[in-house]
């Protein structure tokens, strides 16, 4: 999931760049039962996961140094764990530079 979230990002950066600093940041939403869809954009829940994950993102980037950090993307991707059979969760990442 981050991997390919990295992929899309460095293709977009020009070839002049010697290299780019990117920053994360990954929280989990976990819906109530009632929900029907995993990632829906009304919940709470899931507001709170954002500003988890972009809080996380946008910290490392101020410890790194950097006077201005720059919100690259916020992806979100509905997940069923494997290790606790029928949880579901949504898996919220924000990338920042």
């Amino acid at each position: 999931f981050i991997a390919s979230a990295v992929q899309d990002i460095r293709l977009k950066v020009p070839s002049s760049s010697f290299m780019v600093n990117l920053f994360y940041g990954r929280c989990i939403s976990v819906p109530s039962l009632v929900q029907t869809s995993t990632c829906d954009d009304d919940p709470i829940r899931l507001a709170q996961a954002k500003n988890c994950a972009l809080a996380q993102a946008e910290g490392l980037c101020r410890l790194s140094g950097k006077s201005q950090c720059t919100l690259t993307s916020t992806t979100q991707s509905p997940t069923i764990s494997t290790a606790i059979v029928g949880l579901r969760y949504c898996d919220v990442l924000v990338i920042m530079r």
